[in-house]
């Protein structure tokens, strides 16, 4: 399930420039061989939203940061757990941000994303998961969608100008079990980073 309503592809100017530029220093600064880590597992890296302003990540111990998926690829950055194929693996957690508007609430965006993933799924289910708390103590809400190609839960995070979703994707219902805790970890080392 395409969380794609939530994605702003109509940038400015400016918000163009800074993703060319975060793209140019990413490419310079990453690894030359496709599908390798940015960092390793544990390690902090920066992932930048965009224009939204920069956040901090750790890939939990066993699992890849990519934060250059591939050409073609609409996320700011993927994990995926190591040697299981890379951005086209059988679980994936992947961020993307989304532009906050004045005054909207985390719980309105949330409510948003799951009205209309039962509108344009035909049999999705939506859960409530348990709400977590990020590194720099900002809530995340979850929520889970079955009944789809994939299986979803997404974490809902407010910044001050946007909102980040970190969504765990999997093949099945066993696949996503398994990426559960991955997704807990990466929200739990979530930070904003230079706010």
């Amino acid at each position: 399930m395409e969380r794609a309503q939530l994605r702003p592809w109509g940038l400015g100017v400016l918000a163009t420039l800074m993703i060319v530029a975060l793209v140019i220093a990413s490419s310079a600064a990453g690894s030359d061989t496709p599908g390798e880590p940015e960092a390793a597992p544990g390690d902090d890296a920066p992932a930048a939203g965009e224009a939204m302003g920069p956040f901090s990540l750790t890939a939990p111990a066993g699992w890849v940061m990519n934060r250059r998926p591939g050409a073609g690829v609409r996320r700011h950055t993927v994990f995926y757990p190591r040697g299981s194929g890379g951005a086209d693996a059988p679980v994936k957690i992947f961020v993307n941000t989304s532009p906050r508007s004045e005054g909207q609430t985390l719980e309105a965006l949330v409510a948003q994303d799951v009205a209309s993933t039962l509108e344009r799924e035909q049999g999705a289910k939506v859960s409530e998961g348990t709400s977590l708390r990020t590194a720099d103590d900002k809530l995340a809400l979850v929520r889970s969608f079955s009944g789809g190609d994939e299986e979803e839960s997404v974490a809902y995070i407010a910044e001050k100008d946007s909102f980040v979703l970190i969504t765990l994707s999997a093949r099945d219902e066993l696949r996503h079990a398994e990426g559960e805790s991955a997704l807990r970890a990466i929200v739990e080392s979530y930070r904003a980073v230079g706010r």
